[in-house]
């Protein structure tokens, strides 16, 4: 089946000039009126076994055919060839699909099949952002419970002080996880620890204890006052659970690793920090049994990652 992304925009901007896309528009110039047609009936979708004999009714030669479904692919906007069943999808999946050039069921399938626990105070509303983007998500009541289940990625929540004791817990299942943190100004949505290949919770807290050597008493402190959900600012939590969303499902689809800690502040600013190793941790090293850690998201099969931007405009003349 050939069809285009139905998320990405078509609109003419001269009889012969089509423009792809809003963000980042991409022009295909020369176009006939056969042409013309020709798209249209790739909007609604078309077999590839019947493809040619649609050009040749629109009035489209097989060569000036697969011309344009070479300028279509190079532009991004083509789905990859594939089954019906394999190039239509929900909408939630669309965009991502489109940003990653692979085919929307694909992705819709990889998202459901990435489960995600949530622990925490805004558990309940965290799960529901994930749902909203394609996750399997569950509320779960505890760190404990989510070790149960270590090939899944577990997002600690927490208002005022992040979850340390769960975090540790995770680790040593071998389990990924990740912190969201709402504070009274600022909020972080931390980069998913893997463990043994990105700086995990304890890195973080070598650091802030070397800095500040009473940090980790004001963090039980902190914790020992059992912060909820209504402590914290709506707009604020808002935003880093919607950006906690987008950021874990990339994560679990694109499947790269760039670890990052984005803090969001109350007029919607945000800044990003990489996260480091502590020269005191050993979380690098491999886990030992019992138990075999969960596997790296890496290790599955990768969707493809997503094509440059800034492309230049083609012409099919």
């Amino acid at each position: 089946m050939y069809t285009i992304y139905r998320c990405v925009p078509l609109v003419w901007r001269s009889p012969g000039c089509v423009q792809f896309g809003a963000d980042d528009p991409v022009l295909i110039d020369g176009l006939s009126p056969a042409d013309a047609d020709l798209l249209n009936l790739l909007r609604m979708g078309v077999s590839a076994a019947g493809l040619y004999d649609a050009a040749a009714r629109c009035g489209v030669e097989r060569t000036r055919a697969a011309s344009l479904l070479a300028l279509l692919d190079e532009a991004g906007v083509l789905v990859p060839v594939g089954p019906p069943a394999l190039t239509s999808a929900q909408p939630g999946a669309e965009a991502l699909a489109a940003h990653l050039h692979a085919a929307p069921a694909r992705v819709a399938e990889a998202l459901a099949a990435r489960r995600v626990r949530v622990t925490g105070p805004l558990a309940e509303p965290l799960v529901a952002a994930l749902l909203r983007a394609g996750l399997s998500a569950q509320a779960v009541g505890s760190a404990e419970e989510a070790a149960a289940d270590p090939d899944a990625l577990t997002v600690l929540t927490a208002v005022w002080a992040a979850d340390l004791l769960g975090a540790g817990l995770l680790s040593e299942a071998g389990a990924s996880h990740a912190h969201v943190v709402i504070g009274e100004g600022l909020a972080r949505v931390e980069h998913p620890v893997v463990p043994g290949c990105t700086p995990c919770t304890g890195c973080r807290v070598g650091a802030l204890s070397r800095e500040d050597p009473g940090w980790l008493d004001a963090w039980r402190a902190l914790r020992a006052l059992r912060a909820s959900a209504e402590r914290a600012d709506p707009a604020l939590v808002a935003l880093a659970l919607a950006l906690a969303a987008a950021r874990l499902r990339s994560f679990l689809v694109a499947e790269r690793l760039d670890p990052a800690d984005v803090t969001i502040a109350l007029d919607g600013s945000t800044t990003t920090a990489a996260p480091a190793f502590h020269p005191a941790c050993d979380c690098r090293l491999p886990l030992a049994a019992p138990g075999a850690p969960a596997a790296h998201p890496a290790a599955r099969e990768p969707l493809p990652a997503a094509t440059g931007t800034n492309r230049a405009a083609e012409r099919a003349g």
